[in-house]
């Protein structure tokens, strides 16, 4: 589920508590996940938080707003004492691209209880955006890298475009 923001609909988890053999990735900023949310998500195994950031913070914060960032370290930090299985979706962007899929920044996102990631690549949504795409030398190595990280950490790891061939979609 994504959006905008999936949680300022706020009968969605009213919603799919109806559907308990589904599961439910859900794409957010992260910015409303606050205990009360976080408690009714405890509950809720088949709902998988997936905060967006992109890779560090000074990329997270430009593309997504000021203190978006060090919000989000706050909510892993929550989501993890209460040991809820959560994912990263970060967009793979020319200028963040060794950030986002280095294994010691994977590693350290492991740490704070990330089980979960999505790299995204960017898909130009305007114009004048197109320099923030993958070169084609960076876009050949997303699967290979993607692949060793599956077989090297306690993760799941999937990359778009790219993994969909693998996945038959």
């Amino acid at each position: 589920i994504a959006g905008g923001e999936p949680f300022t609909r706020t009968d969605l988890l009213d919603i799919l508590t109806s559907f308990p053999k589904l599961v439910f990735p859900i794409f957010t900023n992260g910015m409303l996940l606050d205990n009360k949310l976080i408690l009714r998500l405890k509950k809720m195994p088949q709902v998988i938080p997936v905060l967006s950031l992109e890779g560090e913070a000074t990329a997270t914060d430009c593309r997504r707003g000021n203190g978006v960032y060090e919000k989000l370290k706050d909510v892993m930090n929550e989501l993890k004492k209460a040991n809820i299985f959560f994912g990263l979706s970060q967009t793979l962007m020319r200028d963040n691209f060794e950030t986002v899929i280095n294994r010691q920044s994977v590693k350290e996102w492991i740490r704070k209880g990330c089980s979960l990631f999505f790299f995204i690549e960017y898909v130009p949504a305007s114009e004048g955006t197109g320099h923030l795409t993958l070169t084609t030398e960076q876009r050949k190595k997303v699967l290979p890298l993607t692949d060793k990280l599956r077989s090297d950490l306690n993760a799941v790891f999937l990359a778009f475009p790219g993994d969909e061939a693998d996945f038959g979609g």
